[in-house]
């Protein structure tokens, strides 16, 4: 075993241990024995995968095969077409200043960006089969500022829009539009 997966092992049963909602584990993905304990136990799909593992199974082979197809192709998307001569044509990442890092994050909740309520929508996973909604997530390095005609620029956190399979206020589940901090952008402030 490596120092990289142990300490990424380490760190995942660290946090998996906490308690609230708010260390809810982003990097490890979570097993239907996670769903039994806290905070997991609070998740729409952990109860699923707990009482009614059928209706759970039959949500997310509605849902997550069309969202995981529509966010791999947001993925694609990041990077640019180069001509290179008359002929040939590569491909260059897009570079962007502000980013330190960036990590495949499991989204639990996001905000509502259909419907224009900004409600915290939670994300459907499954557990059982291991089907969970992710990510890219960017780390910021909020270190690099810049000043112009009397602004400050620095790095911070950019919302950014996609498509996820969510539930809705009533246990029912829907694929929409939604918002979540993933990328990092220059913000001003005067």
């Amino acid at each position: 075993m490596t120092l990289g997966v142990f300490s990424l092992f380490v760190t995942c049963i660290a946090t998996t241990a906490l308690t609230t909602d708010a260390f809810l584990n982003k990097n490890c993905p979570f097993t239907v024995d996670d769903c039994k304990t806290e905070p997991y136990n609070k998740l729409r799909s952990c109860k699923l995968a707990v009482e009614d593992p059928e209706k759970l199974s039959t949500l997310s082979n509605s849902f997550l095969c069309s969202t995981r197809d529509k966010m791999d192709n947001n993925r694609k998307k990041r990077s640019l077409d180069t001509s290179v001569g008359n002929h040939t044509v590569s491909k260059r990442s897009t570079c962007n200043i502000c980013m330190r890092r960036s990590t495949e994050q499991i989204i639990y909740a996001a905000e509502d960006a259909e419907y224009g309520t900004d409600d915290m929508l939670e994300l459907l996973h499954n557990p059982a089969e291991n089907l969970y909604q992710k990510y890219r997530v960017q780390v910021c390095d909020t270190s690099v500022q810049t000043q112009t005609h009397g602004r400050t620029h620095t790095c911070g956190k950019q919302m950014i829009e996609f498509t996820a399979a969510v539930f809705a206020a009533d246990d029912s589940v829907r694929v929409q539009t939604v918002r979540y901090p993933t990328t990092c952008a220059f913000q001003y402030s005067c």
